[in-house]
């Protein structure tokens, strides 16, 4: 048995043992519950975050898919960004934008199971942003609300 599927199977039923996503994988947490989440998942958070939202689900084929979103300054919001993206490329293109160009980035955990809508991640609101997309990896910045939005996908 191949790593990815172990993990994926080791946490589904994680989350079924501890109640959260029932049935479906999916984790939800935010605030002060959501901080050491998503540091763990790799985001160098920085301590005037706000407003947190961590969600992971656990998809078809092994995928593991991570939606992360918070408000700071707008310099930490771009400097979180860049180092995110930075992961994929050593040199992030951001461009102007607010959509993924797949609907599951967009919607989210909501996008597979509608119970986990959250204001909190609603990309709909966004108007003036700048993106970063590559594959396993969207990253936005909400230059209107110094918001930053990351979604993460891992085989």
């Amino acid at each position: 048995m191949n790593m990815a599927r172990l993990l994926t199977i080791l946490l589904l039923c994680i989350g079924v043992s501890t109640g959260c996503g029932v049935g479906t994988g999916t984790v939800v947490r935010t605030d002060g519950a959501a901080r050491s989440r998503i540091v763990s998942s790799g985001v160098a958070l920085p301590a005037s975050a706000t407003n947190l939202y961590y969600a992971f689900q656990a998809q078809f084929a092994d995928h593991l898919d991570t939606w992360i979103s918070f408000s700071s300054s707008s310099a930490d919001c771009t400097s979180v960004a860049h180092a995110i993206a930075s992961t994929k490329t050593t040199s992030p293109t951001f461009v102007a934008g607010t959509k993924s160009k797949h609907d599951n980035v967009s919607g989210g955990p909501a996008y597979h199971h509608p119970e986990y809508a959250s204001p909190r991640w609603d990309l709909s609101t966004v108007t003036n942003g700048t993106m970063f997309e590559t594959k396993g990896l969207f990253v936005l910045v909400d230059t209107d609300k110094n918001r930053v939005y990351i979604s993460q996908r891992a085989p």
